[in-house]
């Protein structure tokens, strides 16, 4: 899905691009216990013919040895090899494996990838010429709530994720600012109405950036966001010199 917005994305690939066969086997429980085997007994015969078993781990010479037990015979290196698996019913007869289970070829992951202990798979992308991370992240999480299952979901790492943390920190940044110009204001005049009164400017004035931002084409990213909180600052400045020369024509009468 990424690779169709070539506009927004570039080169992007998955992590986990190797994939390897695997035998995907299917139980048939209800036709397993007519015959008195469990899909636990069946997993475990399957499991010994294949990969083999721990037997038991011995100690020579203050060394522990894992004591290993294959099957003989010819090695099962493909699905039809698993249909001469034979099975031991609860009377005693032999059954095949093939009469209760079934084999699919599929294609499985060559390695799992975890993170914070789910399962992961990271996606890797460049942003072409002209394209900010922010909008790249925005439209990134807009596409994959059209994209991904229920219970996927998208998390940020790298850059994008100090970009994340950034854009997270940058409200508090500016509820801060604001009480602290408040609260130096309402010191400076001795007035809470007159710190107000400066502190009003401030919402027009932040309003008109991000209006301008958008007509310009602009982002609101990291930069951006670092000059709305300096201009926060400005327009307090402007508001003092105002308030105070009202004030001065004011006692002036």
């Amino acid at each position: 899905a990424m690779q169709a917005q070539p506009a927004l994305f570039s080169s992007a690939q998955l992590s986990e691009e190797a994939y390897v066969p695997e035998i995907e086997v299917t139980i048939d429980a209800d036709l397993a216990r007519e015959y008195g085997l469990t899909p636990s007994e069946i997993d475990a015969t399957i499991s010994a013919m294949t990969a083999g078993v721990e037997a038991a781990e011995v100690f020579l010479n203050g060394e522990e040895i894992t004591v290993q037990v294959e099957p003989g015979g010819r090695p099962i290196n493909d699905p039809a090899d698993l249909n001469t698996v034979s099975l031991r019913g609860d009377t005693g007869s032999f059954l095949p494996l093939s009469s209760v289970a079934q084999f699919e070829q599929v294609a499985g992951l060559s390695r799992v990838s975890r993170e914070e202990g789910n399962r992961a798979v990271a996606v890797q992308a460049a942003l072409p010429s002209g394209v900010d991370m922010g909008e790249a992240a925005a439209a990134l999480e807009e596409l994959a709530r059209d994209v991904l299952d229920e219970g996927v979901t998208l998390v940020f790492t790298g850059e994008a994720a100090s970009l994340e943390t950034a854009e997270n920190g940058i409200y508090m940044v500016f509820g801060i600012a604001f009480v602290i110009v408040l609260l130096v204001l309402s010191a400076q005049f001795e007035s809470l109405i007159s710190a107000a009164v400066i502190m009003l400017a401030v919402p027009f004035g932040l309003g008109a950036a991000v209006l301008a931002i958008a007509v310009t084409g602009g982002s609101l990213n990291y930069y951006s966001q670092i000059g709305l909180v300096l201009l926060v600052g400005i327009m307090a400045k402007n508001g003092i010199l105002i308030v105070e020369f009202a004030n001065q024509l004011r006692e002036a009468g």
